[in-house]
């Protein structure tokens, strides 16, 4: 979109050399984190995408669990494994569990 006018598309911008994937380098906040969650944008409007990924703790529990839990955190980066963004924690958000079986 150019001034409220759809555009041609453009030429695509992401190749992938060696295979079907892309490895990103993480920096992980801590040795007791996971990665679990990663979306792509383009959260600076450069028109490239980045990742935002979300690092759960390994004392992770979700709202049905009770006890105390580690922070989470949500970094930015661009595809070369740049953070563009850590913030300090997010305290406010519970770690989620894979759900369960019921039978």
């Amino acid at each position: 979109m150019v001034d409220g006018a759809e555009q041609a598309a453009s030429a695509p911008s992401l190749r992938f050399t060696g295979g079907n994937h892309l490895d990103v380098p993480l920096s992980r906040p801590g040795s007791a984190y996971t990665p679990v969650e990663a979306s792509p944008g383009d959260l600076d409007g450069d028109g490239r995408y980045e990742l935002v990924v979300k690092w759960d703790p390994d004392n992770a529990k979700d709202n049905s669990q009770s006890g105390t839990t580690g922070n989470v955190y949500i970094d930015a980066y661009r595809l070369s494994g740049h953070v563009l963004s850590r913030p300090v924690r997010v305290s406010a958000v519970r770690p989620r569990t894979p759900a369960r079986s019921r039978r």
